[in-house]
């Protein structure tokens, strides 16, 4: 076996001040990143059961930068040095932007995730932005579920989506100080400027991770999280929240709607208490950060207001505005996207006032947990149109064909742009 070249320090890029791990929430200094071994004798670590890797804190480098293990064999992947699961580098050159996302059972969230995401990657680009996986490991739930929803073999094709599970592929298990803790796999997503963005050096010191977590709705019931299983503790370091408050569970929107809207889910038997899944979320907020339970959560918050196509008509006749604005981008490099947060405050105020007229005990809450400066109501349609039938086991399906989401990217534009305005292109207001 040949011997790496050697030298006594890696090199060093400019680093972030501290890494908040997305896992665990452990916040370390990038030189305490530990490596993740490559030698097969070093196929065990205490830490992550299951024959995972060692992980291991480096002595010997590469000319290149690269790790060396103990046995000599070369590591590039890098881990957290409290749980050990895998941590990109990219989290150690750059700014992590923390999401939030959470509602009741049955609120729409897995289609809300898989329609954002796609629509994401697909007028990014347009904006010149672009968005890819730090770890595409990571991300393999996201991206099977935008495959089932938009990438199926014919028009007529059913669509469903699995719900987001209390277990398995959705969290990780670690074993610390012998008891077996439960953690949320974070989906990490980088956002970097291209060129023709109109403000490419000041985007460039604003290029982000993206960091997303999604729990199952039950965790956020009361008793739904236990203290040996923090599996919400992504609250206390949310930079962002998307609350989806959807209004076909919803008993006063039942009455003004099922009369009007053909769409099954007006009847469905299927309903959560949505206002008490958004307090315990706010209470869990103000308690992992260490405040006082009366204190207002100052959190951005957008309160997406799913299934649009079934109660548009609430908002009126005229459909949403376009989300973007046509520009030029410089240097002849063709047409240029600009997001219109102007357009989404005047949408926001238009269902403000349509919750204060059918849902005004839950406006009220929101008021008086969250900062209304910083809330923003959101409607959005993950597919576009209503279930076209059932299945045998009383599941909702959607064709294929029909999927044609709105305005399901305005939530996370929205609260990209007001924490790094000069990384979204945005018209003037």
């Amino acid at each position: 076996m040949t011997e790496p070249s050697l030298m006594t320090a890696a090199p060093r890029q400019d680093l972030v001040a501290s890494i908040l791990c997305p896992h665990c929430w452990h916040r370390f200094p990038p030189e305490q990143l530990r490596y993740v071994a490559t030698s097969p004798s070093l196929a065990f670590d205490h830490r992550i059961p299951g024959g995972h890797m060692r992980r291991f804190l480096p002595s010997r480098f590469t000319f290149t930068g690269d790790a060396i293990d103990p046995v000599g064999g070369t590591c590039t992947e890098t881990a957290c040095p409290a749980c050990h699961l895998k941590v990109p580098r990219l989290l150690a050159l750059r700014e992590t932007f923390t999401v939030s996302l959470f509602g009741a059972p049955s609120s729409g969230k897995s289609y809300l995730l898989a329609a954002m995401m796609r629509m994401m990657h697909e007028q990014l680009g347009f904006c010149r932005l672009a968005i890819d996986d730090v770890d595409a490991e990571s991300n393999a739930i996201v991206r099977d579920y935008e495959k089932s929803l938009f990438d199926q073999p014919t028009k007529d094709s059913p669509v469903t989506l699995l719900k987001t599970d209390l277990v398995g592929d959705w969290y990780q298990s670690v074993v610390f100080g012998g008891n077996t803790k439960t953690l949320p796999k974070p989906f990490l997503y980088r956002v970097d400027p291209l060129r023709g963005h109109p403000a490419l050096e000041r985007a460039r010191q604003q290029a982000r991770v993206l960091c997303i977590y999604d729990n199952a709705g039950e965790h956020f019931e009361p008793g739904g999280e236990k203290e040996d299983n923090p599996v919400t503790r992504h609250l206390a370091s949310a930079q962002g929240l998307l609350f989806v408050f959807d209004p076909t569970q919803e008993t006063s929107f039942r009455a003004a709607c099922h009369e009007r809207s053909d769409d099954p889910q007006w009847r469905d038997r299927r309903l959560s208490r949505q206002n008490t899944v958004f307090s315990e979320a706010m209470g869990r907020v103000l308690r992992f950060r260490g405040l006082q339970p009366t204190e207002r959560v100052v959190t951005p918050l957008v309160v997406i207001l799913p299934k649009y196509d079934a109660w548009s008509f609430l908002l009126g006749d005229e459909p949403l505005p376009p989300l973007f604005r046509e520009s030029t981008a410089e240097g002849g490099l063709g047409s240029l996207r600009l997001f219109d947060a102007g357009a989404v405050r005047r949408v926001s105020d238009a269902c403000r006032r349509m919750l204060d007229s059918h849902a005004n005990a839950m406006l009220a809450r929101l008021d008086e947990r969250c900062d209304p400066d910083r809330t923003l109501f959101v409607p959005v349609s993950a597919t576009g149109c209503g279930p076209a039938g059932q299945d045998a086991q009383g599941k909702y399906y959607h064709l294929a064909g029909q999927i044609a989401p709105i305005w399901t990217e305005a939530p996370l534009l929205s609260l990209l742009h007001g924490a790094v305005p000069d990384l979204v292109p945005s018209a003037p207001t």
